[in-house]
């Protein structure tokens, strides 16, 4: 869609909903308040569909489609990256107290962070990681 196309679009909705004023009161809202209307207005409209208009939305809404991989397929490579991500988090878990122990001068079991503040604690694990 153009850019003049999405305003055309967006002056359409605005004027159906009741107007500027409308727009601009969503646009105060917290992002969490408007995550939460966002979210009853996703629960409305699930509510209100039937198999059949679902079924029919996949047809002709461009913004629906069945996924082109099967579930299971998708979510076994979903769990190997995650795997695969949390492992390597705690292997730099792992070399970042190692190696900021090794730069006070005392083993990992008698280093402690608790007395760094969390900022301190990151930067030091940064800095850690960056060059292992």
């Amino acid at each position: 869609m153009t850019e003049n196309g999405s305003r055309a679009a967006l002056g359409r909705v605005v004027r159906r909903v009741g107007g500027e004023d409308v727009l601009e009161a969503l646009v105060g809202l917290a992002g969490s308040d408007l995550t939460t209307l966002q979210l009853e207005l996703a629960r409305r409209r699930a509510a209100a569909l039937s198999p059949a208009a679902v079924l029919e939305r996949y047809r002709r809404d461009r913004f629906t489609a069945p996924a082109a991989v099967p579930f299971h397929a998708l979510r076994r490579v979903e769990d190997v990256l995650l795997d695969g991500r949390l492992r390597l988090l705690v292997g730099r878990c792992a070399r970042s107290v190692r190696s900021v122990a090794s730069q006070v001068g005392r083993p990992p079991a008698a280093h402690s962070l608790s007395r760094a503040t969390a900022p301190q604690a990151d930067q030091l694990a940064l800095r850690a990681t960056m060059t292992t």
